[in-house]
């Protein structure tokens, strides 16, 4: 009778608790980002690490008041909508056009989005900053 389970696996143990350890670092930005925002103003300065010693749940309500946030929220729903509609519209005209006529400037028009396509945002961001 053959059994399913593995053998004790000594690096593979230790890729996983490496994989752990990284994936909590990665979440320490979240701790960080919870517990300071149910802390006073005091509290974080003088320990932003440490829990909060009580809940102040106010701080999202004046976060709420100070940032208007429905009418922000509202212009950017707005505005990403519009560009959406528009740029499908626009682009699906401009990309009919390419394909239909077949000359040297869509060709070049052509190689030069799929170029652009291929170089990563994050290769040009700094520059761009």
């Amino acid at each position: 009778m053959e059994t399913t389970a593995k053998k004790f696996n000594v690096p593979l143990l230790l890729i996983e608790v490496i994989v752990i350890l990284l994936g909590l670092l990665f979440l320490v930005p979240f701790y960080f980002l919870l517990a300071n925002s149910v802390k006073s103003y005091s509290e974080i300065l003088s320990d932003s690490a440490a829990l909060p010693s009580a809940l102040q749940w106010s701080n999202y309500a004046e976060a709420w008041k100070a940032t208007n946030f429905p009418r922000a929220f509202l212009n950017s729903f707005i505005i990403t909508v519009i560009s959406n509609v528009l740029l499908a519209f626009l682009c699906s005209m401009c990309a009919y056009k390419m394909v239909r006529n077949n000359s040297l400037y869509n060709r070049v028009l052509y190689i030069a989005l799929v170029a652009a396509m291929v170089i990563p945002f994050q290769s040009i961001m700094i520059p761009l900053v």
